[in-house]
């Protein structure tokens, strides 16, 4: 077996099957772990073994970093439709898949990561924020923000406010920070409103930034976003 090589770059969510879809908290850690591509290149540990087809990836789990070793080969399917600009591929990643076949890391890390847990059905469970914390060592924090911003109009107003400068200070420290539409489905009038806005409601999202502009009679404050 040969050492297979690690594409680093910003990894797109769209997997290529629906164990890993768009709206699956493995894929969406995946995604807003690919945002920081240092981040995900720390978890694949490099070295000699890597000549000999031989994958070691580390994992944060019960307080400690564990070292899960495996070999290099994923389970693919045949090849599938490329959107355009795409690159097509003699066979697609089963777990993991992105629209560009040269991004291998994330079927890799699913792959280890499954092993871990015993099984990649593992992958169908989860949530986020505790994936986030498997895959960097870190700490996560989940906020509601319909739930924050409840309550009176001066509470929810100053807490808006503090979301605000919380967002801010987060994105612009470096955090890794994402967000969904979670209260909402397609069908609903919320869920439409934000499908014509191009938000699908399960979908992780990256923030990318968060800034204000002057606009007429005041600011205008934009959360670009990228999946």
């Amino acid at each position: 077996m040969r050492a297979l090589p690690l594409v680093l770059a910003p990894v797109p969510s769209r997997a290529t099957l629906p164990l890993t879809s768009r709206t699956s908290p493995h894929t969406g850690a995946l995604l807003v772990l690919a945002s920081r591509p240092e981040l995900l290149e720390r978890c694949f540990v490099r070295g000699a073994h890597e000549k000999r087809g031989v994958l070691a990836v580390r994992i944060w789990r019960y307080d400690r970093w564990e070292l899960v070793l495996t070999d290099d080969r994923v389970p693919c399917v045949a090849s599938l439709p490329q959107p355009t600009g795409g690159r097509a591929a003699a066979a697609a990643p089963l777990y993991g898949g992105c629209t560009d076949g040269a991004q291998l890391a994330p079927a890799l890390l699913a792959k280890a990561y499954a092993k871990l847990h015993s099984s990649y059905a593992a992958l169908r469970a989860g949530r986020i924020t505790e994936l986030l914390v498997d895959l960097t060592g870190g700490v996560s924090q989940k906020i509601d923000l319909d739930a924050a911003a409840a309550g009176d109009a001066a509470a929810a107003a100053a807490a808006v406010e503090q979301l605000w400068a919380d967002l801010r200070a987060l994105v612009g420290g470096g955090a890794l920070v994402g967000c969904q539409q979670l209260s909402a489905t397609p069908t609903s009038p919320r869920g439409a409103a934000g499908e014509r806005q191009g938000v699908r409601a399960h979908v992780t999202y990256v923030v990318v930034e968060a800034t204000e502009l002057s606009a007429a009679g005041g600011r205008a404050r934009l959360v670009c976003v990228r999946d």
